[in-house]
């Protein structure tokens, strides 16, 4: 994307200058003016798939880290219940039992918890449905108080209203996971989305400040030359509009 920027602008000057120079015609110029608007609407298509890219990229990663802590989850209550002797016991007084039980649990509502609500959540996310996965996110928060899944869950409702352009509310979702659950394992990805968010609202010293701080406190996140490259960025679009003005 920065090297079709590069094109435009390459190409914007030449038709200045030939424009001074009077050695063109006016078809010519019509022309390339249309090239010009043709690059940009290519540009502004391959910034909304590297958009889309990310978005997907995050959800799938998140989803993964979910599986890998429910399997281990999954596999300490399988061992608890070999220790205890719950498998393999094959009397007929306990077959009976638990088929008396399984009975009377099918004639109950089902429970959903906090990592169903959320997992429904990512689902609708991951499909485009931003504002009905806000809700979701929202629902999942209430069920489970643990600190790190209240992070996941304000993060992804910051993720919802960034998709929607909502970007103050996203940044107020960003900066409820820097703030209170700073020591999350979110915490360095709602920094990054917090200098992402302030850009979109051409605060530009905001945007710099958290991009610089992700920088150093997270040196290692795999973001960092995202980040970096987002600077640049900031810096071109600053110096744009310092020529207009």
């Amino acid at each position: 994307m920065r090297a079709m920027c590069t094109v435009i602008r390459s190409a914007i000057l030449i038709v200045c200058c030939s424009l001074l120079g009077g050695c063109v015609s006016t078809e010519l110029v019509k022309s390339m003016l249309k090239d010009i608007d043709r690059l940009k609407e290519d540009n502004a298509t391959l910034q909304q798939q590297v958009k889309d890219l990310d978005r997907e990229l995050s959800v799938l990663k998140e989803t993964a880290e979910d599986r890998s802590q429910n399997l281990g989850g999954s596999a300490g209550d399988a061992s608890g219940k070999l220790e205890s002797g719950g498998v393999g016991n094959t009397a007929e007084p306990a077959q009976m039992s638990s088929g008396m039980t399984s009975m009377q649990n099918e004639n109950r509502p089902v429970r959903l918890t906090g990592e169903d609500v959320y997992a429904q959540a990512q689902a609708l996310y991951t499909d485009g449905k931003f504002r009905e996965a806000y809700q979701l996110y929202n629902q999942a928060s209430v069920l489970n108080p643990d600190s790190e899944f209240q992070a996941r869950c304000y993060y992804w409702m910051g993720e919802c209203m960034f998709a929607q352009g909502a970007y103050q509310q996203a940044l107020d979702h960003f900066g409820t996971v820097f703030g209170q659950y700073g020591t999350t394992s979110k915490a360095a990805d709602a920094l990054l989305k917090i200098g992402f968010t302030y850009g979109e609202l051409s605060n530009y010293n905001g945007a710099r400040q958290a991009l610089n701080e992700f920088i150093k406190r997270f040196p290692d996140h795999r973001a960092v030359p995202l980040a970096k490259e987002r600077l640049d960025r900031l810096a071109e679009l600053e110096t744009g509009k310092a020529v207009s003005n």
